[in-house]
């Protein structure tokens, strides 16, 4: 396996079976999370092995029942 070069090759891994977020969307999304939809964001930089880092934003979801 190859490490991923940005966010859509991460989103890729965390999500290779297509699963939907709470609102009916894809559940990852590149940059920051979408609170209205539950998606998480995923935010890659740098390279591997010296600098890489990938950060997941979790969205702040309000679910009534």
């Amino acid at each position: 396996m190859t490490v991923p070069t940005d966010s859509a090759g991460w989103i890729t891994i965390y999500n290779n079976s297509g699963s939907l977020a709470p609102g009916g969307e894809t559940a990852f999304v590149d940059g920051t999370a979408v609170d209205a939809t539950g998606q998480i964001g995923v935010s890659a930089s740098g390279t591997f092995p010296t600098t890489a880092e990938v950060a997941l934003a979790l969205p702040f979801r309000v679910i009534r029942t």
